[in-house]
């Protein structure tokens, strides 16, 4: 016989609770991480994953998104350096998107990659389990608990303690777009690390938000 109990317990509903809004950016998902053991740095993107060390083979370099051979060249080292072991973190690649954002000038947008979430894993074979999108979590992912100046983060729009709806989001729209005077994708909510999205701006042209649109 086990002293245990089998059914866990249910949270009560919150009415109100805390929710983060940020700006969802027209990119490309990029994931690094390095592996748990072997420390092996690795990159994630759209369907297959590479080990930085494969860069140097040229059927590897030619599947890369366009600019990623520089900027990983660049970085390497501190890549290298400054990822915990087991550290991965979740990030948009700008640079190939509909939306420009101007990076050549260095304005508001001057990184190429911009982190949205944190996680951990052990090697390459693993799923992706426990994603954090609480920016001040993202420190952690790096061995002096500080975000190195060549890595950016997503835009922090609003965060409060109110109910979201869709008319709420297309207000905070208006107002965020009029205030940055530029076309923005949307938004990415996160309500206590359940994220959902509002999309606005699709293939580069300005439409509503349809509710079923999968992420």
């Amino acid at each position: 016989m086990l002293n245990k109990t089998l059914y866990p317990k249910i949270n009560r509903i919150s009415l109100e609770s805390y929710s983060v809004i940020t700006e969802k950016l027209d990119g490309s998902n990029l994931i690094i991480g390095k592996e748990k053991e072997s420390k092996k740095i690795f990159i994630a993107q759209r369907n297959w994953i590479y080990y930085l060390e494969e860069l140097e083979q040229e059927e590897v370099r030619e599947k890369v998104y366009n600019g990623l051979y520089e900027w990983l060249s660049k970085y390497k080292n501190q890549l290298e350096a400054l990822l915990q072991p087991g550290a991965v973190i979740c990030t948009e690649y700008l640079g190939i998107g509909k939306l420009k954002y101007h990076q050549e000038k260095s304005g508001e947008f001057p990184q190429k990659i911009y982190m949205f979430a944190k996680t951990n894993i052990t090697d390459i074979n693993d799923q992706l389990s426990n994603i954090y999108y609480n920016h001040e979590l993202f420190k952690y992912s790096f061995v002096d608990q500080k975000i190195p100046d060549f890595i950016g983060v997503v835009p922090i729009v609003y965060e409060d303690v109110c109910p979201i709806t869709v008319p709420m989001l297309n207000e905070l729209y208006d107002t965020y777009t009029d205030k940055v005077g530029r076309n923005v994708e949307g938004f990415v909510i996160n309500n206590n690390n359940h994220i959902s999205k509002y999309v606005r701006m699709k293939n580069g042209k300005l439409q509503p938000h349809h509710t079923w649109e999968n992420w």
